[in-house]
């Protein structure tokens, strides 16, 4: 079955078998899990106290390391290049035999959105473990537009308030998103963040 419902009675729920998602009603509240080939998450998405079942942590388990700090060079680079277009960019990140790989797929950009040209089968969208798009001088917020296109199994990201200047650090916010549900994620968690030594002085100017 596609979806599969769980009561709490224990802390210790069975492996997850549903081919895209469960839902586990707990004593703290409702949550969703899913898991895919290098990772498992369950996440909360709905907060409140049922007396009788057991309570359940929210969780986002990995096989993979963080994304090297020269990737993550790459996309800072290639968001200030469009930030100063007043452009969005899009940025993929797939894992293969191990090691992350960038792929910036072929994209429709503009002030406010950006959408990749292909999204079908063997296409960087569907390898993607990753999802991260720029949102140039505007805060790093997932917009309205961002929940309703970010559905899938995936750790999602975007990059906000970029100044095009040298050694500026803006701000990345990520989250993993469980179709079409989603849990906030320090950035430092999945990300080898590059060491800029004025980013909080070029914050507070």
């Amino acid at each position: 079955m596609f979806v599969h419902y769980h009561l709490a009675t224990t802390p210790d729920l069975p492996p997850i078998t549903a081919s895209l998602y469960e839902y586990v009603t707990a004593g703290n509240g409702v949550f969703k899990r899913a898991s895919r080939d290098v990772m498992r998450a369950t996440i909360p998405i709905c907060d409140c106290r049922i007396r009788g079942l057991a309570p359940v942590k929210p969780e986002l388990v990995t096989n993979f390391g963080k994304v090297p700090e020269a990737i993550v060079t790459e996309i800072l680079d290639v968001s200030c290049e469009a930030a100063r277009k007043d452009l969005e960019a899009l940025f993929y990140l797939g894992l293969q035999a191990g090691e992350w790989q960038l792929e910036i797929p072929q994209q429709i950009q503009t002030y406010d959105s950006v959408r990749p040209v292909e999204k079908g089968v063997g296409s960087p969208y569907e390898r993607a473990v990753i999802e991260i798009h720029s949102h140039h001088r505007m805060p790093a917020t997932f917009s309205p537009y961002d929940d309703h296109d970010e559905t899938g199994f995936r750790i999602y990201g975007v990059i906000g308030k970029i100044k095009p200047v040298q050694d500026y650090w803006p701000e990345i916010n990520l989250r993993v998103g469980v179709y079409g549900d989603w849990w906030p994620l320090p950035a430092e968690r999945i990300l080898e963040m590059p060491v800029r030594l004025n980013d909080r002085n070029a914050e507070s100017e």
